[in-house]
């Protein structure tokens, strides 16, 4: 039998360690993955729709084409990651880290960054649609920007991630 992500999440009430696996073509939805670790794990074509990331920790990993909509990251923490053509919709990313990760081609659209951590990270040929601008900024930090159809900019040193996005989108 196949390990599937929906097999191993099960119910979804978290606390999982997962390591060294593939998921691909799974459709996840109105699950709780709280305090889970997972360590070079492969997302491939995923969607992940109503999910609650809370206080989950992302190490080594790679999402291929997945979509995450309606998701909540509050206090996950996202390190050392590749995306790849993947997608963010109306997802809730506050209190986040987010450390050492690519995200290429990617799109996030209607998400809330507040009080989220970046740093050494890129955001590849990305776009940034409909944010969700209210409370706390979040910092960018040591990072590259480069919005699609549009130039790229370097950020060496702490920056409020917002007042970049409005800059960005303005040229």
């Amino acid at each position: 039998m196949k390990n599937t992500l929906k097999s191993c999440i099960g119910e979804g009430k978290g606390n999982l360690r997962v390591t060294n696996q593939i998921y691909s073509d799974e459709i996840i939805s109105e699950k709780n993955i709280n305090c889970c670790i997972f360590i070079d794990v492969e997302f491939k074509n995923c969607q992940f729709e109503n999910i609650n990331f809370y206080s989950t920790v992302f190490s080594q990993c790679k999402f291929d084409q997945c979509i995450f909509s309606g998701s909540n990251f509050d206090g996950a923490a996202i390190r050392r990651c590749k995306f790849n053509n993947s997608k963010f919709i109306k997802s809730n990313l506050t209190n986040l880290e987010i450390k050492q990760v690519t995200f290429d081609c990617c799109q996030f659209d209607e998400v809330r960054f507040s009080k989220s951590y970046i740093k050494d990270s890129f955001f590849s040929y990305t776009e940034f649609q409909n944010m969700n601008t209210r409370g706390l900024c979040p910092i960018i930090e040591n990072s590259k920007i480069s919005i699609k159809n549009s130039g790229s900019i370097f950020f060496d040193g702490a920056f409020d991630f917002d007042k970049v996005l409005k800059f960005l989108t303005s040229a």
